[in-house]
């Protein structure tokens, strides 16, 4: 679906398809499912932490993002402490 078709604010239409650097609002979890041996990699956001407007870029469409065709990838970047 087409983000104006979508109603997300006119605003917000330049950052469509922008990457996003994830730093220190998010965690990695991995591990294995629950009685198999399939394992899953998770990643958590917390979008709480954001600046003002990309908070309120997502939270303007949270009703709407069960419409919307999501693409997402990663691009992870080991460092050593």
């Amino acid at each position: 679906a087409n983000i104006s078709e979508l109603g997300v604010p006119s605003m917000f239409h330049s950052y469509c398809g922008k990457p996003a650097i994830i730093f220190k609002t998010g965690q990695i979890f991995r591990g294995t499912v629950d009685g198999t041996n399939d394992p899953y990699f998770e990643m958590d956001v917390n979008v709480h932490e954001f600046a003002y407007v990309p908070r309120k870029a997502i939270y303007s469409v949270m009703d709407r993002v069960a419409a919307m065709k999501i693409r997402c990838a990663f691009v992870l970047q080991g460092e050593s402490d």
